[in-house]
């Protein structure tokens, strides 16, 4: 989730007028969309240089001609001697120097004119990890970043494609620490009504009835500002779809997991609030639920009462595995589009900011307390002149990291949210991962249900259409 710095051009006549907000716009755009297409050469050129050491080595004729596109968008051919070459680096022959050699007979001349070693160097090819010789030196394996542009936002790439159905042998796959949960007793289960009778809810009865706003993804809060009475013991619900959450309770009473890729502030932090915390037996509702269909298909739409929920357990960031072999692309790509659009909440626009451009560490000297008499006073006034230039500069540096980085948060594209999410963990920008929030079903309250159910029967525009 970042974006791309651009270099502006300046105009140098002394005449000119500065540019104006629009032109800015415009030229961000511009370069925007060129650096796009430059990402989307660059990627097409890796993907052939793979497809050539894929298919070497089932080459008969080492005479073929092989088409290939440089840096510059300019086609070439590469004749049976490269072939040859690389065939003989994939099996252990030449070295990569040799190799580029046959990409570039004519090493680029440096300003010196000295050609014995810059052409190698500068036009060294890549070798991609799975290619290159278990026993090769360190020159041989070393891969170039001269042609990879520095990128302040993550490369546009194609996502590598999640599983759609998540499973496992034994069926639908839950995190190990929902599996570990303790479940609700046979006594409690056996009041919950089964898929043919339960009653569902309209999303506006549960908004209108019990208000609040969006805290988080799928956390209803009820601000107690001003001050008003609340049908709920926490002033929190949740209202998720089961479509972008695929590890929700499969079933009212059952436990499950939500996902999430920031955090927000607790409500009672926020608001000085002294009664329990706002994710302790929260009640659960969940639309498109396959459990609310199979004998009702008018449920699938509307909000079925899972139960009272608490987070018991802090936590966990999901890996990369996780990622690509247990989070389905859609959901994904639902992520993307709600953490870059326009309409986002403030905090998750100061949250992925902080990801993505983390605010400089102060790195200058720090007051020191001083005993009576230890040091004199003129080197005391010294080094407490040199901690306030510190502090000043360190002061504008904040603020110059502040005005840039909400630029580049604001040009986040989807594009780049994905392809942080397949990122590596090392990578620069880094990577982004999802988050559990694991829900422990506590309760299936009978009283709860049976009024919500009441209280939407006054009104018939809430009946399922």
């Amino acid at each position: 989730m970042t974006s791309s710095g651009h270099n502006f051009s300046q105009r140098d006549g002394p005449n000119d007028s500065p540019p104006t907000l629009v032109t800015i716009s415009n030229r961000i755009a511009d370069l925007e969309d060129e650096q796009k297409d430059l990402r989307d050469e660059l990627e097409d050129l890796r993907g052939e240089f793979q497809n050539l050491f894929r298919t070497v080595g089932h080459k008969q004729d080492d005479t073929a001609i092989v088409q290939y596109h440089d840096t510059a968008g300019t086609e070439s051919s590469l004749s049976g001697n490269m072939v040859r070459g690389v065939k003989d680096r994939v099996l252990d022959g030449p070295s990569a120097t040799q190799v580029t050699t046959h990409l570039n007979p004519k090493p680029a001349q440096s300003l010196n004119n000295d050609t014995s070693t810059n052409g190698a160097d500068c036009n060294r090819m890549f070798i991609p990890p799975h290619l290159r010789k278990s026993n090769g030196s360190a020159s041989a394996n070393e891969a170039t970043n001269q042609n990879i542009p520095a990128q302040t936002e993550p490369p546009v790439q194609k996502p590598i494609k999640a599983p759609d159905v998540v499973s496992s042998g034994k069926g639908p796959w839950m995190p190990l620490a929902v599996t570990n949960m303790p479940s609700l007793s046979a006594d409690i289960k056996s009041k919950i009504p089964p898929p043919k009778e339960m009653v569902s809810f309209s999303l506006d009865f549960l908004l209108n009835e019990f208000g609040g706003e969006m805290w988080s993804p799928g956390l209803m809060f009820v601000p107690p500002v001003p001050p008003s009475p609340c049908l709920l013991k926490n002033r929190t619900y949740y209202t998720l779809s089961a479509t972008h959450e695929p590890y929700l309770p499969q079933a009212p009473g059952e436990n499950g997991a939500k996902l999430t890729a920031f955090f927000n502030k607790n409500p009672n932090e926020f608001y000085d609030m002294d009664s329990q915390t706002s994710f302790d037996e929260v009640p659960l509702f969940v639309c498109q639920a396959p459990w609310a269909a199979q004998e009702n298909p008018s449920n699938k739409s509307r909000y079925i009462y899972m139960g009272h929920y608490s987070q018991t357990r802090w936590s966990d960031k999901l890996d990369y595995d996780r990622m690509v072999e247990h989070v389905p692309l859609a959901v994904k790509q639902y992520w993307a589009r709600e953490l870059a659009a326009a309409g986002r909440p403030e905090w998750v626009t100061e949250a992925l900011r902080d990801h993505f451009f983390p605010k400089p560490v102060y790195e200058g000297d720090l007051p020191v307390p001083i005993v009576e008499g230890s040091v004199a006073a003129e080197e005391q006034e010294k080094q407490d002149k040199r901690v306030k230039n510190h502090v000043d500069n360190y002061i504008k540096e904040l603020a110059a990291w502040k005005k840039d980085a909400e630029m580049r948060t604001r040009l986040i594209k989807e594009d780049s949210i994905l392809q942080a999410f397949d990122s590596a963990d090392a990578d620069d920008p880094p990577a982004l991962r999802l988050w559990w929030e694991y829900l422990q079903c506590v309760s299936w309250d009978t009283q709860f249900y049976s009024a919500i159910v009441q209280l939407q029967s006054r009104n018939r525009s809430y009946d399922p259409k």
